[in-house]
């Protein structure tokens, strides 16, 4: 009989493998994608972090200014009241 090339079988087992072998390349390629989104995320989140402890810096650095003013506030009004209350 003449053979026209590799019997049948051996065709579709060369096929499997050069299909996995395909599957595998872009496996790999998402692979990569996925480290680099991953890293980015890292980062930003890292970026987001810091902005936030320096918000919260400022926020506690303002309140101690608001608690002091608010204090000398009070402070002026009782003089004020017992000052008053001793002219009488």
């Amino acid at each position: 009989p003449c053979e026209s090339g590799p019997p049948l079988q051996f065709r579709k087992q060369e096929n499997a493998k050069k299909q996995i072998i395909k599957e595998e390349k872009k496996f790999a390629i998402l692979e990569k994608k996925r480290k680099k989104i991953d890293e980015k995320i890292k980062e930003k989140n890292q970026k987001l972090k810091e902005k936030q402890s320096k918000i919260n810096k400022e926020i506690s650095k303002k309140d101690k200014i608001l608690k002091k003013v608010k204090s000398k506030k009070s402070i002026k009004k009782t003089t004020k009241s017992t000052r008053k209350k001793s002219l009488k």
